[in-house]
């Protein structure tokens, strides 16, 4: 249920600005991690441009969120907090 709820306020924006769906694959706990796994349509996904995941900062203000996202120019990883939980990726 926790998993579905962070999925759920996790987004991924195309060139446009318009969400992309996303399928929630699995999930893992790893000590203090909980690491989502989520999947796009390879077509979409290229497209990216921006990420946002909110989830928890409604609770507690101080809650930053990474987000690793892997595109064909390789890894990049965001870190997402109350002041800025949207953030544009730069290719």
């Amino acid at each position: 249920a926790f998993a579905r709820y962070v999925a759920g306020r996790f987004e991924m924006l195309d060139a446009e600005g318009a969400p992309i769906d996303l399928d929630l694959i699995g999930a893992e706990l790893d000590g203090p991690y909980l690491w989502i796994y989520q999947e796009a349509d390879g077509d979409r996904f290229d497209a990216i441009s921006g990420v946002g995941h909110p989830a928890l900062q409604e609770l507690w203000g101080e809650q930053i969120n990474q987000v690793n996202v892997r595109t064909a120019a390789g890894m990049r990883t965001l870190h997402l907090d109350a002041a800025r939980p949207r953030q544009r990726l730069h290719r």
